[in-house]
């Protein structure tokens, strides 16, 4: 009886429940509890780890280029470092982004043309105030059929960059899913069950809504995104 049940519960593969997945994401209303996604990719190769499914959501209504030049390692880290109001200088950059004085000069001549940054009248920089990444947040989704454990690990890794985590697994894992309330609390990683043959979706755990643990894995990771086949 209970290895038939135990069949029963795998009727399905993590292909087939992501490809569900996705129809649901994707659907005119989106999730339920979660609305709707701007863009939604799969697979990101992140500085850390590669989430199933990346949703990416707008803060503003204002338009935002479908597409951006890929950005590497400096300029994300360049960029990171930039604030709207505060200038820094050229050696302000080279002493804290950990790059060569000409590795950040090519980033800077990239970021401002592309318009995420400024140059100011004195030789300093900005970031601009409407430069695409700070009108873009990140969710980070983990897919599992089993083994909450690697879901939960894996998922360490995206608070990194993303501004909502979540598991999502099976519906008979609901009870299994949150005995595990305590490491999921320590870092803000929220849970959801999903039926793939119903495309029924409900949170049973919220995700902590707060800005990525880093700023430059942040804007790494949009970038990638956006930029994904």
């Amino acid at each position: 009886m209970l290895l038939s049940l135990k069949k029963r519960d795998r009727q399905f593969s993590e292909k087939e429940m992501t490809t569900s997945f996705l129809k649901s994401m994707s659907s005119r209303k989106g999730l339920p509890g979660m609305g709707t996604f701007w863009k939604i990719f799969q697979e990101v190769p992140c500085l850390r780890g590669r989430p199933d499914i990346i949703g990416l959501k707008k803060r503003t209504r204002r338009p935002i280029r479908q597409k951006i030049t890929p950005l590497g390692l400096c300029d994300a880290t360049i960029l990171a470092l930039l604030h709207h109001n505060a200038p820094h200088t050229i050696d302000h950059l080279v002493a804290h982004a950990g790059f060569s004085k000409k590795s950040v000069k090519k980033s800077l001549s990239q970021l401002i043309g592309e318009d995420h940054i400024i140059k100011t009248q004195t030789g300093s920089y900005l970031s601009n105030p409407r430069h695409c990444f700070d009108e873009l947040e990140a969710w980070a989704f983990e897919l599992k059929i089993k083994d909450i454990k690697r879901a939960i690990f894996q998922a360490q890794q995206y608070c990194l960059f993303a501004q909502c985590v979540f598991i999502v697994m099976p519906p008979n894992y609901r009870e299994r899913i949150l005995r595990f309330e305590p490491i999921l609390d320590s870092w803000g990683i929220g849970a959801a069950i999903f039926d793939p043959f119903k495309r029924c979706f409900e949170i049973i755990k919220d995700a902590k809504d707060t800005a990525p643990l880093s700023k430059q894995h942040e804007i790494y990771a949009i970038s990638c995104a956006i930029n994904t086949a």
